[in-house]
């Protein structure tokens, strides 16, 4: 039994690790977009904040065209070829980050180069991360798949944590001079090692595609005939998305208005916010296992839908208690269904087109629900003067959501 454990950590371990170092990279631009707002762009414009925040955004679009060109190499010519190259890949950017003069030396330049940049590490993700998916799916023997899968988030919230933990090491021992003129790029010098060293570690990965259902027709006819999978994906991954982005990012901007919190106490929560995640998605996962994984997702669902809005008041609320038990619960919601989505997803593809089904389905859904979330839960607090306005969104997505969870496939055709 040891042995057999053994065996399938050097088979995952290659795996997850390239996945948290690319993860490290993708949550660097979004930590220090204030720092890059005047680096790289005009720092005369008042409108550099916002704009770095927008080619923030720009990865995230990139990320459906990196999953139709790497998902057709996943699914063809299998999963190793696209795990080695997408995380090499990703050594551009970073050197890149790490050399660009800012824009007072080389003017629009700098502002290209980053655009650039920025979209390597969308096309590169757009690969990795439902290869990564797929392939922990494959590797994961029967009555684990959940519990496998579930760790393709868990080393992803890590890779973010990581960037947390140095930027604030990095930030702490260096004046703000010398970290927005330089310390900075420190951080990606030292991805870039570990991009090296995992992609030479991923050499020696398990090739999980069975050669007799890889992909034998076109892109255009795989996605004519899974598009409805693509379609239900992407409606099931509307309420993790919401309340993914709501409870990481928005729910520490309502915090901070109700409960008077500093910005290091905000930056605290989302800290503390973003671990509690990562040790609950292995254990939901393995719950999801047990349970079954659809009826697993369909109670979450119903009693999200029955008690988000009495949970999201308890944040509006000036105890710190409360806000801490309504903190829980969320996280609570946010890790069942993240541990437990990913073998419910591949169950929507056909064989010879996991990679390719899943990875779109998921990557517009991040686009339309994720990525929008904070925004458009401002604009319904803005339009209907509450700030509960959020939690009813969370209710009605929750709905489509479990609607469209009832008409899944739970096998793999």
């Amino acid at each position: 039994m040891f042995m057999k454990k053994r065996g399938q950590i050097r088979r995952v371990l290659p795996v997850l690790v390239g996945n948290c170092f690319e993860f490290y990279d993708f949550a660097l631009y979004g930590l220090l977009a204030p720092v890059f707002a005047t680096y790289f762009f005009s720092s005369v414009s008042s409108h550099s904040v916002t704009i770095a925040f927008g080619i923030f955004a720009i990865a995230y679009i990139a990320r459906p065209v990196g999953v139709l060109f790497w998902g057709g190499i996943a699914d063809r010519y299998g999963r190793k070829p696209v795990l080695v190259a997408t995380l090499t890949m990703m050594a551009i950017p970073a050197i890149g980050m790490a050399c660009v003069p800012s824009y007072e030396s080389i003017g629009i330049w700098a502002s290209i180069f980053i655009v650039t940049f920025r979209l390597f590490q969308g096309f590169a993700c757009g690969g990795e991360f439902p290869t990564v998916m797929v392939m922990l799916y494959e590797l994961a023997p029967d009555g684990k798949k959940a519990l496998f899968t579930s760790l393709t988030d868990t080393v992803a919230q890590c890779g973010k944590v990581i960037a947390i933990l140095f930027l604030a090491i990095i930030s702490s021992v260096l004046s703000y001079d010398h970290f927005t003129s330089w310390g900075w790029k420190i951080l990606f010098l030292f991805s870039l090692v570990f991009i090296f060293i995992v992609s030479y570690i991923r050499l020696n990965l398990t090739e999980t595609l069975n050669l007799s259902y890889a992909r034998k027709s076109s892109i255009i006819n795989i996605l004519m005939i899974n598009w409805r999978g693509m379609v239900k994906i992407i409606l099931y991954m509307a309420v993790i998305n919401v309340l993914y982005f709501s409870f990481i990012y928005h729910s520490s901007l309502i915090v901070r208005e109700a409960q008077d919190f500093s910005h290091s106490q905000v930056f605290l929560v989302m800290l503390m916010n973003a671990i509690y995640v990562i040790l609950l998605y292995p254990i939901m996962g393995r719950l999801a296992d047990y349970i079954g994984h659809k009826k697993f997702a369909a109670i979450t669902l119903i009693l999200l839908v029955l008690i988000i809005l009495p949970v999201y008041k308890l944040l509006l609320l000036e105890s710190i208690v409360l806000m801490l038990i309504s903190y829980l619960l969320l996280g609570l919601f946010v890790g069942a269904l993240i541990g437990s989505f990913v073998p419910i997803l591949v169950s929507q593809a056909t064989r010879d087109s996991r990679v390719l089904t899943v990875g779109i389905g998921h990557s517009l859904a991040i686009i339309v629900f994720g990525s929008t979330a904070p925004l458009f839960n401002q604009i319904l607090i803005t339009f209907f003067q509450s700030k509960m306005a959020p939690a009813f969104y969370m209710a009605v997505v929750g709905i489509i959501s479990l609607m469209t969870l009832y008409f899944m496939k739970t096998e793999v055709s």
